[in-house]
């Protein structure tokens, strides 16, 4: 049912902008991508090896992705089918159709959407990727986006104020060589909307800096915001840097939960890297740490890693991490 929705509103789109068109576009073209994410851990605690495609993590599968689209440089579809395995049946995470009008100035996208314009960079606060609806984004000047997502409800059953009223919006500004800025407002829940916020900072060479913001400012008690900050900085082969991030508890009484994770790493050759990094944690988190050193090779097309863990629990882990793209 979902794809045979998107095929009437990409015949829609084809129809439109065939109409608005202002010279011969080149003929479309297929392309077709992909990537494999897998890794293994133990963890001495529980004494269980397990697949995961991150240190860390609870997956227990490994991620298989195809991507495909098809288009012009006005008009096309892209579409990712994807599926953790073992465990799970093949779904689409996106399936769209898009066109671009007034020399790109306007920019329309229907379907389960895939869009980042307006997301931070790392945790990719803001995103509209998996979103089901239509997103306009108009770009009036050099550097400036601006954009509006209406959702609509795949199986029906939404009216249409309830439409209106769950709408998001993002705006994103970029400063040649200065910052990259974006926020997003989710009014999905017009009690507590939703905020993101973000800045990456490019003014210092050699240093890679942004900090991120997830939460609701207005009427949300029970609620959370959520700060992550990320600064590393490149001296030849060896880099340095930490990772922080704190939940903030709206309630007023409950004590922040703060982690710092400094990580110094060096290029052993163009390929092959090494480091090891570290986590503290302070506010609600106080007491807890771990600490562990890590290695990463790139090869074609992908990337192998490997590395340790011990943490204030006296729990020790291995794992290997590996992507493959195609």
């Amino acid at each position: 049912l979902l794809m045979k929705k998107l095929i009437v509103l990409l015949l829609a789109f084809a129809m439109v902008g065939a109409a608005f068109a202002q010279a011969a576009a080149p003929a479309p073209a297929l392309k077709l991508s992909g990537a494999l994410y897998g890794g293994v851990q133990y963890q001495s605690d529980t004494d269980e090896v397990s697949f995961s495609r991150y240190y860390g993590g609870n997956l227990d599968a490994f991620r298989v992705r195809i991507n495909g689209s098809y288009s012009n440089d006005t008009i096309g579809a892209a579409f990712r089918l994807q599926t953790n395995v073992p465990g799970t049946a093949p779904t689409y995470a996106r399936a769209y159709g898009w066109a671009k009008f007034f020399g790109g100035k306007l920019t329309a996208n229907v379907g389960k959407l895939g869009d980042y314009t307006f997301a931070s960079p790392y945790n990719s606060y803001g995103a509209f990727d998996g979103t089901e609806g239509m997103e306009l984004i108009v770009a009036p000047v050099a550097g400036l986006k601006v954009g509006a997502v209406l959702p609509v409800a795949v199986a029906g059953g939404k009216t249409l104020a309830k439409t209106f009223q769950d709408m998001a919006f993002g705006a994103a500004y970029s400063i040649k060589d200065v910052a990259d800025l974006a926020a997003t407002v989710d009014l999905s829940d017009t009690a507590k909307p939703a905020v993101t916020a973000f800045a990456n900072i490019k003014a210092v060479k050699n240093l890679t800096a942004y900090i991120e913001y997830k939460g609701s400012l207005v009427g949300d008690a029970a609620g959370n915001n959520y700060i992550f900050e990320y600064a590393y900085y490149t001296m030849d082969k060896l880099t340095v840097g930490a990772m922080a991030d704190q939940k903030l508890y709206n309630n007023g009484t409950t004590a922040a939960d703060i982690s710092i994770s400094p990580d110094v790493a060096y290029d052993i050759t163009d390929a092959f890297n090494a480091g090891v990094s570290a986590t503290i944690g302070l506010g609600g988190l106080a007491g807890d740490w771990s600490v562990g050193p890590y290695a990463t090779l790139a090869i074609k097309n992908g990337e192998f890693g490997f590395g340790a863990g011990y943490d204030q629990d006296s729990t020790a882990s291995v794992y290997t991490m590996w992507t493959f793209n195609f």
